[in-house]
C-alpha cells in the first residue's frame, strides 16, 4: 500500500506589496496549527517516510514543523520547485516515481488550489475546502508509485486545525 498525505501550508501573513508572495512567512497561528495536525496524524499511526515541499518560505516552514513533530531529519525534507505553481497529476506522479524510492508514505506540502484539485483527481471525489494546515490522507492499494492513477486512491482522513480545536 502507498499513502500520500496532501497538506496545504500553514497560516501566513497577508501579502502587503512589500514582500514577494514566495517570501510570505507563517503567523503565530501558522506555527501552532501544523503541530495539532501532526499530532493527530501520529495518533492515527500515520507518519511519512519523506516530506516533499514547495520551496516557498511558508510551505518550507510548515514542512519543518511537521518534520520536527514526526522526528524526521531535516534532510528528509525535499524542496520541489514544481510545487510552487501549476502542475498536473502526471507531473506529480512522475516526480514520485523518480524520488519516492522505497517509501510507502509521502507527505506533500503545497498550495491551494492545487492541493484540493490533486486530492479530488486522485480519489475521483468532489473538491473539498482545504484550509491552511488542512490535510487529506489518500491510500492506494498498490505496491509501486507508478501504479497510481487518476481516481485510484481512497480518501481515508480529512484533518484541519479548526476541527481539532473543537470547531472554534
Amino acid at each position: 500500500m502507498k499513502t500520500l498525505i496532501l497538506t496545504r501550508h500553514a497560516k501566513t501573513v497577508p501579502g502587503d506589496g512589500q514582500m514577494t508572495d514566495f517570501d510570505r512567512f507563517l503567523t503565530s497561528r501558522g506555527h501552532k496549527d501544523p503541530v495539532l495536525v501532526s499530532k493527530e496524524l501520529l495518533n492515527l499511526g500515520i507518519t511519512p517516510d519523506k516530506i516533499i515541499s514547495s520551496p516557498a518560505k511558508r510551505a518550507h516552514q510548515t514542512a519543518a514543523i511537521f518534520a520536527n513533530n514526526f522526528q524526521i531529519p531535516a534532510n528528509n525534507i525535499e524542496l520541489a520547485d514544481f510545487l510552487y505553481g501549476y502542475f498536473s497529476i502526471d507531473s506529480l506522479m512522475a516526480f514520485l516515481q523518480r524520488r519516492a524510492d522505497q517509501s510507502s508514505c509521502i507527505q506533500i506540502i503545497g498550495h491551494n488550489p492545487k492541493m484540493v484539485e490533486i486530492a479530488a483527481d486522485l480519489t475521483g471525489s468532489i473538491y473539498r475546502n482545504l484550509p491552511t494546515s488542512g490535510t487529506q490522507v489518500i491510500e492506494f492499494y498498490v505496491n509501486l508509485w507508478d501504479h497510481i492513477s487518476e481516481g485510484s486512491g481512497t480518501l481515508t482522513h480529512y484533518i484541519y486545525p479548526k476541527s481539532l480545536r473543537g470547531g472554534e
